[in-house]
């Protein structure tokens, strides 16, 4: 037995909540996937979604034999008038065993606010180390969790898994880990789980799984995520019930496709926005763009004051009485260089006429 092996036979088996658990190479495939989704606000109805962010997470087998997870989660979203979002890379085991794992939230508001938790393997501990950043401060904190009274730790990595596993096998039942925060505090994390029952969810009618999750903190207080599945354990929605947005499928997609249909082939140019496969793909692309390019401009703040000298520049040297006009003649002598191409999505985003 290896080093690693000891190691992990000091955490929990999830056998003994399901007895009959185990990945084989059916699993494995099933368990790696990769999916969008989309963040809107609760308030709003489905057909009038007005989506504020994307969230994509990114499953993939990794290690000697294909055995190992890698997990990818990341998203970005712009609420309240400030640009933030989250990232998570963490490698599993097989039995649902975080090895590694770093993830990190950040937002602008009034420079760059970040935390970051990393979280290792060690031979009788989990090594903790928590990095905040608040403008021009940063601090770091390191503490060790031990296997004995911390063994039933899951990350938010191997969450992701550990509920795609639930849906594929309809688990009925409920599940009691140990999950750890952003900010390093331990708490109690309860899956209540719910066969897969027909529902209407956003004017579907389909076959739906469902996983409560409750976190109970130390201090009393319990956060409550509601996530829906499809039987093949696609996402439906994501529910964080006391924040003010959820996450969602992506409209356009229809959840209840079982079979592939034979389409006629016609020229794209006038008809790929009636594509609903193309015109997702299409939004996807488009909202990651904008996340890219805001975040850019939040890199860079000194970009702003370069676009107002440059938009003054010309208008004071063409004399413009006609402002609709402006977007033809910056497109006409703005040269195509990577840095001037970032400065024109913004200026095409103020200066278009709505």
């Amino acid at each position: 037995m290896s080093n690693t092996e000891e190691i992990l036979c000091k955490l929990f088996d999830i056998r003994d909540w399901i007895p009959e658990f185990s990945i084989d190479d059916v699993n494995q495939a099933d368990l790696c996937f990769r999916e969008t989704l989309i963040i809107s606000l609760k308030n709003e109805p489905m057909k009038e979604t007005e989506p504020i962010g994307g969230y994509c997470i990114l499953v993939e087998s990794i290690g000697p034999k294909a055995r190992e997870f890698l997990v990818h989660v990341q998203s970005s979203m712009y609420i309240d008038g400030h640009f933030g979002g989250s990232k998570i890379i963490s490698s599993a085991t097989s039995k649902f065993h975080c090895l590694e794992e770093k993830r990190t939230e950040f937002v602008y508001e009034d420079g760059l606010h970040e935390k970051t938790i990393f979280i290792g393997i060690e031979e009788n501990c989990y090594s903790v180390k928590l990095t905040r950043t608040c403008l021009c401060d940063k601090s770091t904190e390191t503490k060790d969790l031990s296997f004995c009274t911390n063994s039933n730790l899951i990350s938010e990595g191997v969450n992701i898994l550990l509920m795609r596993y639930l849906a594929l096998i309809n688990y009925e039942g409920t599940l009691v880990f140990e999950s750890i925060s952003i900010d390093g505090d331990l708490a109690e994390s309860n899956y209540i789980c719910i066969p897969a029952e027909r529902m209407e969810l956003d004017g579907h009618y389909l076959d739906v799984y469902t996983i409560e999750r409750k976190i109970c903190k130390e201090d009393g207080t319990i956060h409550t995520i509601r996530t829906y599945l499809t039987p093949e354990a696609r996402i439906l929605r994501h529910n964080w019930l006391d924040v003010p947005y959820v996450l969602k499928i992506n409209p356009l997609a229809d959840p209840d496709i079982r079979s592939k249909t034979i389409k006629i082939e016609t020229p794209l140019r006038d008809c790929w926005m009636e594509d609903i496969e193309m015109f997702s793909k299409y939004l996807d692309m488009k909202f990651f763009k904008i996340a890219e390019q805001t975040e850019y401009l939040a890199d860079h703040p000194e970009v702003k004051q370069l676009i107002a000298d440059y938009v003054q520049t010309l208008l004071v040297g063409n004399h413009l009485f006609n402002w609709g006009n402006i977007v033809p003649i910056l497109l006409k002598q703005v040269k195509c260089t990577v840095f001037y191409d970032n400065i024109l999505m913004l200026l095409i985003n103020y200066w278009s006429p709505q």
